[in-house]
């Protein structure tokens, strides 16, 4: 059983609900969790033990080359479903703060949802048109390209139990920027990787300026991303551990026959 929702940090669920979800941890043989933050709050809401085992990189992401553009701009780019959980109406706010002390940065929002009138809204009452491009919806390839041409990632969200499109971005190779949200707590271990910050405007304006000024290894952040979230990396550690599981059955079963 492997757990990848949100819902339990922001208590969601009904009692039933909680009392089948509970039944169904119980019945595994394992119990993953994507993040450290997500396995420990489940933990602590069950009283049950949780592995940690993260999500994976499709392959795809590490054969797209990083572009250097002939501007001077410094471009942000930010990929999410538009709705208050992601927080982009923080992100707007910390980037209009930033702005006001470096003019050269930009920002693109990738992503469509109920949220997109409000944010365009907010970010031209701020007065970030020309500063801040909302692209809607992107298919895959779109993506990956965008990222390539930008120079690094920002995730702005109040709670994320992983965080894939971090891991996304780190295969391209950008730096991250990301609120201590859960999951981006176990992925930006280090400042080559990028920066950490509170879920609040100061902080993330903060951390929006710093990463512009720091020069970042695209190389190494990309090999990071391939030696923790790879495919093969990720498929290798649940082909054990279901392995694992296989074994102990067989063997239980064995002795039971006998």
């Amino acid at each position: 059983m492997t757990e990848h929702s949100s819902a339990f940090f922001r208590k969601t669920f009904s009692n039933s609900e909680r009392e089948s979800i509970r039944n169904t941890f119980a019945s595994a043989r394992k119990r993953f969790a994507v993040s450290a933050a997500l396995g420990k709050r489940l933990e602590h809401d069950f009283g049950m033990d949780f592995k940690i085992m993260p999500n994976f990189v499709r392959d795809d992401f590490f054969r797209i080359p990083k572009i250097r553009r002939d501007d001077e701009n410094f471009v942000f780019v930010s990929v999410g479903y538009l709705k208050k959980i992601k927080n982009q109406a923080l992100l707007i706010r910390a980037f209009a703060i930033a702005a006001s002390t470096d003019p050269s940065i930009r920002l693109v929002i990738a992503g469509e949802g109920p949220e997109r009138e409000a944010l365009q809204l907010l970010a031209g009452k701020l007065g970030m048109y020309g500063l801040v491009t909302f692209t809607g919806a992107l298919d895959r390839e779109t993506v990956a390209s965008t990222m390539a041409i930008s120079d690094a990632f920002v995730l702005s969200s109040s709670y994320e139990t992983f965080g894939v499109v971090l891991i996304e971005a780190m295969s391209i190779g950008l730096p991250v920027v990301a609120t201590r949200c859960g999951g981006p707590e176990d992925l930006i271990t280090s400042r080559d990787l990028g920066i950490l910050c509170d879920v609040e405007e100061r902080a993330l304006a903060d951390a929006l300026l710093c990463c512009r000024k720091t020069f970042y290894n695209n190389i190494q952040i990309r090999k990071y991303a391939y030696d923790n979230y790879s495919e093969d990396v990720i498929v290798a550690r649940l082909t054990q551990e279901y392995a694992d599981v296989v074994s102990v059955v067989c063997h239980q079963s064995q002795n039971t026959t006998e």
